[in-house]
């Protein structure tokens, strides 16, 4: 299910607000060689951004969109030499396959177009990847993700057209 929402309280600024959830039943993926695991899981995927168009040559950005994924392996797979299909391996536990995955990219962006195709921008980011964190809340890991950042940096970026 996706669903989201944009407000403009006035012609200048605009607010979005998007999210996504998505239960997954019987969700088969590849662990590593010959091994498969089906999942049952939960994706959450919300995204904020605004805008605000200071002058018509000024623009302030600001996005921040995470995907939060808690997977419970159900069931493991094995695909043996020579044949077309899967069997059931239940040698191996599954609770040894549960993952957690936990990515958040923020962004502060200011923009002035200084000329025709000649601008400047000013641009802060932080994102995160944890690594897996099972037996976690979706609050913990999107908490943890804001809190321990993988990327923070500020860059500034000067396009300028020479023309004669």
């Amino acid at each position: 299910m996706r669903a989201g929402i944009t407000w403009k309280p006035v012609d200048r600024i605009s607010f979005d607000l998007d999210f996504g959830i998505r239960n997954r039943d019987k969700w088969l993926l590849h662990l590593a060689g010959s091994t498969f695991a089906t999942y049952e899981a939960k994706d959450l995927q919300p995204r904020v951004a605004m805008d605000v168009f200071l002058t018509a040559k000024q623009q302030l950005r600001f996005t921040m969109q995470w995907a939060g994924i808690k997977a419970h392996a159900v069931e493991l797979y094995e695909l043996l030499d020579g044949q077309d299909e899967l069997s059931y391996d239940s040698t191996v536990s599954s609770d040894d396959y549960d993952f957690t995955i936990s990515r958040i990219t923020t962004q502060l962006r200011y923009r002035w177009e200084i000329a025709p195709l000649s601008d400047l921008f000013l641009v802060y980011t932080r994102g995160s990847n944890l690594p897996n964190q099972v037996d976690d809340s979706f609050d913990n890991l999107f908490h943890d993700s804001l809190t321990d950042p993988v990327v923070d940096m500020f860059v500034a970026k000067l396009r300028y057209r020479f023309s004669r």
